[in-house]
């Protein structure tokens, strides 16, 4: 069953209020050895779900969350924060 995204009204915008699954699933979008930033990330949700917009705040937020459940050991072994988050089982795949 495919989640149902978040949406608000600010000033005249669509703002896509981002999931853990959301921003773990377009997190293991980003192919492996590039990286994006958090600006793009948050324009590419946007545009998947067809919102004018991305919460900063709440992106940032949860960025910080699925970083801080892996273990240091785990992510110094890991060359992607996607390949780490898999290993920790946070990602399909």
């Amino acid at each position: 069953m495919k989640e149902v995204p978040e949406f608000i009204k600010w000033r005249d915008k669509k703002v896509l209020i981002p999931s853990e699954k959301i921003i773990a699933a377009a997190v293991n979008e980003i192919p492996k050895g590039t990286t994006i930033s958090q600006a793009e990330l948050r324009a590419r949700l946007a545009l998947g779900h067809c919102a004018d917009m991305t919460c900063p705040v709440t992106t940032a937020r949860l960025i910080k969350q699925l970083g801080n459940a892996i273990p240091l050991e785990r992510l110094i072994l890991s060359k992607t924060l996607s390949e780490a988050l898999r290993k920790q089982g946070v990602l399909d795949g």
